[in-house]
């Protein structure tokens, strides 16, 4: 029998390259042939990976980011993804399965017409899928009438009761993005035109066991979470390096935290896209010095536009500098995962986009929730009142999260009282779930698994 050839589609963003080459490595590992397929936009960021057998990348044409964004990705990617189907074939290795990430649903639809299988990627939490899904089938005169009255909530099925802060950015009055969407109602119609809709989730049974349960129709399956093994001291340093280097070099603050007390840095950071405002950059640097505590502050500057942003940053800093330098350290990129690792970490301030927030939970480290768009409303609502690891800031009128609220929160977190001796514990329990989910004999290890050796054509109990 050949061997098993997956095609692994990526939308070439941070936040679905970084679990979707945990994946790889890890379907790799099982003898699985994968070609890696995203953007030059990745490639040109992306720090080149030993060689590793059975995992090849190929890139297809950068698209300039702008109005016609996903219409242009969607052209390049779809020939890019015709081309290698064919050369597949000519070389005597054909594709045996499409894998591909949220916000290309295209690549199921040429999948379809080349009569490969294919399997979506889910890179959010299954929490947002099941949202989506309810909006699109029968839900979505209910779900919009929470997005125009403040203090209204809604309970669908199998999710927590839901108020219009926690819904998903796409599906708010305000959202920018109305184009995209339409990207996640294409997604469902992929899926309800295949004959066994599957959907890999980079979540597990224990942390979203409703939500996975939610779509009978779906075969939602955890193989999460989608994190380097190292960080459950396994042996694999390459799965490591992959990671922690995906967009640049990170600056070191190892030796730095090695000289703070065990638990007493608030590690804050937002992510590669999140953009504060001046105005909000202030409250920041208020809410940390105020809080008395260390800190290690991220302000990103992971390309042309973002280097900008940080030195607009740190210009709109100057005037606190010399005391936030005498307090904390401010870098404009770390090994994130690292970082959380470190026993002098007490607390991560964070916009909880999904990828920081698994690796914040499987580190133990309880959360500041400050989320601003897309997903992390969502997440949000479940670090807090689902998961129990952390609290979450409120605005004021102007939109603004003041350096009062950020002070109150992280003390909240961190002043050693019986409610962040609470979250502390939670953190450390979800910690081990995590752990479990993914060694030998855990959920996502079984799932992973059993969806291998059914690619392979042997006895499976996936279904």
């Amino acid at each position: 029998m050949s061997t098993p050839h997956i095609l692994l589609v990526v939308f070439p963003a941070q936040g679905h390259i970084s679990p979707a080459l945990q994946l790889a490595m890890k379907l790799v590992a099982q003898g699985i042939q994968l070609t890696f397929l995203t953007s030059s936009f990745a490639e040109a960021r992306m720090s080149k990976p030993t060689n590793i057998s059975g995992l090849n990348f190929v890139y297809f044409p950068e698209v300039t980011k702008g109005k016609d964004y996903m219409f242009e990705l969607r052209k390049h990617g779809s020939q890019t993804l015709k081309d290698i189907i064919l050369s597949s074939i000519n070389v005597g290795l054909p594709i045996s399965r499409i894998l591909y990430t949220t916000l290309l649903p295209w690549a199921a639809d040429i999948a379809r017409e080349s009569h490969i299988p294919s399997i979506l990627l889910w890179t959010q939490p299954v929490t947002t899928l099941v949202t989506f899904h309810y909006y699109f089938n029968g839900y979505e005169d209910v779900i919009k009438n929470i997005c125009n009255h403040e203090n209204s909530t809604l309970q669908l099925p199998r999710l927590p009761l839901l108020s219009r802060r926690d819904l998903h950015s796409f599906l708010l009055p305000s959202n920018p993005y109305k184009g995209v969407l339409r990207t996640f109602k294409d997604h469902l119609d992929a899926l309800d035109m295949d004959e066994n809709p599957t959907v890999l989730v980079n979540s597990f049974n224990a942390l979203e066991e409703e939500a996975l349960k939610a779509i009978t129709k779906y075969k939602m399956v955890g193989v999460g979470p989608l994190v380097p093994s190292s960080i459950f001291n396994t042996k694999n340093n390459s799965e490591d390096s992959l990671s922690s280097n995906l967009w640049q070099k990170s600056i070191d603050c190892t030796g730095w935290l090695d000289s703070k007390p065990h638990g007493s840095i608030i590690y804050v950071s937002f992510g590669s896209h999140v953009k504060q405002s001046m105005t909000q950059m202030k409250e920041i640097a208020k809410g940390l010095l105020a809080s008395g505590k260390a800190f290690l502050w991220v302000i990103t500057s992971n390309n042309d536009e973002t280097v900008k942003n940080q030195e607009d940053g740190i210009e709109i800093l100057n005037n606190m500098m010399e005391e936030l330098e005498e307090k904390g350290m401010i870098v404009p990129w770390c090994a994130q995962l690292e970082v959380l690792k470190h026993p002098s970490i007490g607390c991560f301030l964070t916009h909880c986009g999904w990828n920081s927030t698994l690796e914040s939970m499987v580190c133990g480290v309880p959360m500041v929730c400050f989320p601003k768009m897309f997903d992390q409303g969502t997440i949000s609502k479940l670090v807090v009142d689902v998961w129990k690891v952390g609290v979450r800031v409120d605005e004021n009128e102007d939109g603004i999260v003041c350096q009062e609220e950020i002070k109150k929160c992280i003390d909240h977190v961190m002043d050693g009282g019986k409610f962040a001796q609470e979250l502390g514990e939670n953190a450390r329990k979800w910690m081990s779930l995590g752990k479990e989910a993914v060694l030998e004999g855990g959920s996502s290890y079984y799932n992973l698994k059993a969806f291998v050796e059914e690619i392979k054509g042997g006895s499976s109990a996936f279904d």
